[in-house]
């Protein structure tokens, strides 16, 4: 059994330097651009391989900003164990002038699912659930499901199948209507997280499964929802955070990441755009979010650059972190590994670089909002690219810049690059 508490990370702040430069967008100054980089790493990286991700990282989001694409962003890249980049880029408000500072608390969207999918391998090498676990095993209301269609009730999904899109729920296309009304009701009567979430899942499979649990993909924020309630069923508590809380982020020293963002943290925030007819139109900011009410495990978390980069830095590290084993290695070597009918994914990653034994080495997820993390455990390099416009709107501008540096690193380090695989750039 792994050990529930670990200490906190230590910084190492040696051999570090931080340049600034400045833009122009539509005649108005850019915010200075802080980057702090460092060569000190766990193994060579070379002063012009930093020199490069710095450049193709500041260049991709001048031309963003000045192309009117983005209002600003904020990156962040790391070995396993150094920082290489952190920076800001351009206004988190262009109405006031605010800089996008990289300790900057946005809306990851569903850059959240890998988190509790990680979340998800931790409780596994706890012992507390197995990914091959049917859904009816902690959830009742999954116990004699019928395909809509009519006919005879279905096997309950596995954990693995919902964490891969592949458990037979609704999708995220036509779920807004019965979804927005679950979350109006339960906002309104001010119900506890379980009564909410179980009174969703009731609702989601009152009509019985879409598509028979492993028989095809879906893309769908439900089925991690669906997750994250058995998680809280194991940890036994009533909230989605407290168990995220016991599963990673106290083991991971977290700095912002919540569910649950005060209105000092919103405050603070950059404010979210829209991009429409080549202008961008200020979308507002989230609402602090209560102790109780819905909310959303596949999409809601709020967090930084650094926050991220815990994440990676735990999978570059095969599960260790602070120098103490969190998550067993064979544990996420099943996330990075094709699951059966879910197109490119493995246990919520999208997965690239296969290799012999069937794991990915290339593994990545992004949101919505403009947002990606992502890994490559061949070169020990990975990182997160945040920007606050809807990424359909910007062409899958994260993970554009994403892959160029996945690239250059994979360059420099020998390894062939990665072609940008074809899919749907602004949900995953």
């Amino acid at each position: 059994m792994i050990a529930p508490n670990f200490k906190s990370r230590d910084t190492d702040t040696r051999h570090t330097r931080t340049t600034h430069g400045v833009g122009q967008r539509w005649g108005h100054a850019l915010s200075t651009i802080l980057l702090t980089l460092t060569t000190s790493c766990s193994f060579a990286v070379p002063d012009a391989l930093v020199d490069e991700l710095h450049t193709t990282l500041a260049t991709g989001m001048a031309d963003a900003i000045n192309a009117g694409l983005i209002a600003g962003g904020s990156a962040i890249v790391v070995t396993k164990n150094k920082v290489l980049l952190r920076g800001g880029y351009g206004h988190a408000e262009l109405a006031t002038g605010a800089t996008f500072a990289p300790d900057n608390a946005v809306v990851l969207a569903s850059v959240t699912k890998p988190i509790v999918a990680t979340a998800a391998a931790r409780a596994v090498s706890l012992g507390l659930i197995s990914f091959d676990d049917r859904v009816d095993t902690y959830l009742p209301a999954f116990k004699s499901v019928s395909l809509s269609s009519g006919g005879k009730p279905l096997p309950a999904p596995t954990i693995a199948q919902l964490l891969s899109h592949t458990g037979g729920i609704l999708g995220n296309t036509g779920r807004n209507a019965w979804l927005e009304a679950l979350r109006e009701r339960n906002q309104k009567n001010g119900e506890p997280p379980p009564h909410v979430i179980n009174a969703m899942v009731v609702d989601a499979l009152s009509e019985g499964y879409v598509y028979a649990p492993g028989s095809e993909f879906r893309y769908s924020g439900l089925g991690f929802n669906i997750v994250a309630l058995i998680l809280q069923q194991v940890i036994e508590t009533d909230d989605y955070e407290t168990a995220l809380d016991v599963l990673l982020f106290d083991p991971l020293a977290r700095k912002t990441l919540t569910f649950r963002p005060d209105a000092k943290l919103v405050a603070g925030m950059p404010m979210r755009y829209n991009l429409r007819d080549n202008t961008l139109h200020p979308a507002g900011r989230i609402n602090p979010r209560p102790r109780f009410g819905y909310i959303n495990a596949g999409g809601n978390l709020v967090g930084t650059p650094d926050d991220l980069a815990t994440i990676v830095q735990l999978h570059l590290n095969r599960g260790r972190y602070n120098g103490k084993t969190i998550i067993e290695s064979e544990h996420l070597d099943a996330m990075y590994k094709h699951q059966p009918n879910a197109h490119d994914r493995g246990l919520c990653f999208r997965v690239g670089v296969v290799g012999d034994d069937g794991r990915g080495a290339y593994l990545r997820h992004g949101g919505a909002s403009g947002t990606q993390l992502w890994f490559d455990l061949d070169t020990g390099i990975g990182g997160a690219i945040l920007t606050q416009t809807p990424a359909r709107q910007t062409r899958g501008l994260a993970l554009r810049l994403q892959m160029d540096l996945l690239n250059v690193t994979r360059k420099a380090m020998g390894f062939e690059p990665v072609t940008r695989a074809k899919g749907n750039a602004a949900t995953n």
